[in-house]
């Protein structure tokens, strides 16, 4: 007589096992699922002139017949600040997030001061939520930021 034993051992993996009652012997099967809460790892905000804001929007799914809750976001700030707007928010089963985020450029001459490698602004920042085993997703932010060019002056580059 066989024995199938199927158990979430965490969230993301299966454990599927099939033992033999008079045997001693189980052959145990390991593979991923779906994770609860999708989102992106990186977000490049491109080129954004120094001392300006933008306001990108990061998208954030829910994989679940289960609401789940984004209870918040951690603001970031190194080069250059990162916080998100609109939470706490709920996410529908099945359903997406939109969070604004606001960043706010810093200036050419700040990154340089902190040694930021070819200009780019960057910071990691932690949502949080509700499902059980994915309480925390970390998302890179990063830019390049530009000079601003003042009224009445051209580009070197033009």
């Amino acid at each position: 007589m066989k024995m199938l034993w199927l158990s979430q051992m965490k969230f993301g993996t299966l454990l599927l096992c099939l033992a033999g009652i008079d045997t001693a012997v189980a052959i145990c099967l390991f593979w991923p699922t779906t994770p609860p809460v999708v989102i992106q790892s990186v977000l490049d905000l491109g080129e954004v002139v120094e001392g300006t804001e933008v306001q990108p929007v990061l998208t954030i799914r829910n994989t679940t017949s289960q609401p789940i809750r984004c209870v918040g976001a951690d603001e970031a700030c190194g080069l250059g600040c990162f916080h998100a707007e609109d939470l706490p928010a709920v996410i529908p089963p099945y359903g997406e997030l939109k969070v604004t985020l606001w960043f706010g450029a810093p200036s050419l001459n700040s990154l340089r001061e902190r040694k930021a490698i070819d200009d780019r602004a960057e910071n990691e920042m932690t949502f949080y939520f509700d499902a059980k085993g994915h309480a925390r997703k970390p998302v890179k932010l990063t830019c390049k930021v530009i000079p601003k060019t003042e009224p009445g002056t051209t580009d070197k580059n033009s």
